[in-house]
């Protein structure tokens, strides 16, 4: 007996739009890190880069080390976006950019549902 095909039941757009357009000269956007976890997100929410008394751009590295520590954190090796956040949070003299960690959490996200969806197939 022939199997109906399958039907699309869910739609992933990863942690935000994927393609990655450079923000307006000075933008200031907020150092945030958006990270997939099992069944939740972990959102670390930093402030905008530019504000007065901001920490700015050290605001990645420090919380890529808060995140490669938490139990939420795959491991260094689980994907290039994963190593990137591990590597950043245990240094202090780059930052990164707005295009590298989205990048960075772009990857982590999409293995991370990859894996999920191909274990629901015992693959």
């Amino acid at each position: 007996m022939m199997q109906p095909p399958l039907q699309p039941s869910f739609g992933d757009y990863t942690i935000q739009f994927g393609a990655y357009v450079e923000p307006p000269e000075r933008a200031n956007f907020s150092a945030s890190i958006r990270y997939t976890a099992g069944d939740h997100w972990l959102v670390m929410r930093g402030e905008g880069v530019f504000h007065d008394g901001s920490p700015g751009f050290q605001q990645w590295p420090a919380n890529a080390q808060l995140l490669s520590d938490s139990p939420e954190f795959c491991r260094a090796d689980f994907r290039k976006g994963d190593r990137y956040i591990w590597q950043m949070g245990r240094q202090d003299q780059k930052t990164g950019s707005a295009g590298t960690w989205l990048q960075a959490e772009i990857n982590h996200h999409l293995t991370f549902v990859v894996r999920q969806v191909a274990s629901l197939f015992g693959t």
